[in-house]
């Protein structure tokens, strides 16, 4: 694999958004964490609570009680994970970053579309000063706008929304899923393997699998052996045809962190 880039979040119903903010709030307060001081998966230099105190075990119990309540509150997550050295999904992409964004929101639609019900995108507002937002934001609006060629979209009205992470724990949740996800795929054995368990029940599924769905890895030519090893799924599904995981000839074909069963040339 070369270089990842992810994008991902937690969908959570609108008669909940409130209930599961207000719970995960709580939790923060009963863990010892300071009013203001945020959780994440890598925590910074101001995040000293989480940094030097939340280490060890306790770490990972918070980590599953806040899945806990992800699931008692019916939310769903959903990451979208691309090899950047590899080409974009969508031939019209300007960057993975835009790919990646691209492939969320017609997730996020299609989970919309099957609630038959309008939704709104909250993202953490992205790093690197005020062009940069506005940059990321132009392209979102674009993007909704003329949609992609399995999406038009019709079920986000609004345009893309942002707000500092610090200040909305569900954002902070995002954070921990996609973060702790591509550590998984990356092939991180420390820290993530645990915590990916506790997350797996709130993937999205479809047809009985998760890849492709609540875990899209692009390729997945490349890539979808890694499906049966870190998700279960048996069958890699294309254009509603199913394919029997692992597939020979393809990496990870005996173990997730083995691609000596490569053969051929692989394209993408």
């Amino acid at each position: 694999m070369g270089p990842l880039v992810a994008i991902g979040g937690v969908h959570v119903s609108g008669d909940k958004v409130g209930l599961l903010e207000k719970a995960i709030n709580d939790l923060c307060a009963r863990t010892g964490f300071p009013s203001g001081q945020q959780f994440k998966w890598s925590p910074g230099k101001k995040d000293t609570f989480m940094k030097t105190k939340l280490i060890g075990e306790a770490r990972v119990t918070f980590y599953q009680e806040l899945c806990e309540l992800g699931i008692q509150n019916g939310s769903s997550a959903c990451v979208v994970i691309e090899d950047s050295r590899r080409r974009t999904a969508l031939s019209g992409s300007e960057s993975h970053e835009i790919d990646v964004t691209s492939l969320f929101l017609e997730r996020a639609n299609w989970t919309f579309s099957r609630e038959i019900t309008d939704g709104v995108v909250v993202v953490a507002t992205p790093g690197g000063g005020t062009k940069a937002q506005e940059k990321f934001i132009l392209h979102s609006i674009t993007l909704l706008e003329k949609g992609t060629r399995y999406s038009k979209f019709n079920r986000i009205p609004l345009p893309i929304l942002t707000s500092k992470a610090r200040h909305v724990r569900l954002l902070q949740f995002a954070d921990i899923v996609t973060s702790c996800t591509t550590a998984r795929v990356a092939g991180e054995s420390t820290y993530s393997p645990e915590i990916f368990e506790f997350l797996k029940p709130m993937f999205r599924k479809d047809m009985s699998r998760i890849g492709g769905v609540g875990v899209k890895l692009h390729p997945d030519f490349v890539y979808a052996n890694l499906y049966h090893w870190l998700l279960g799924d048996t069958h890699w599904v294309k254009h509603n045809t199913g394919v029997p995981l692992p597939r020979p000839g393809r990496p990870y074909y005996d173990a997730p962190d083995d691609v000596s069963n490569t053969t051929g040339t692989l394209k993408s």
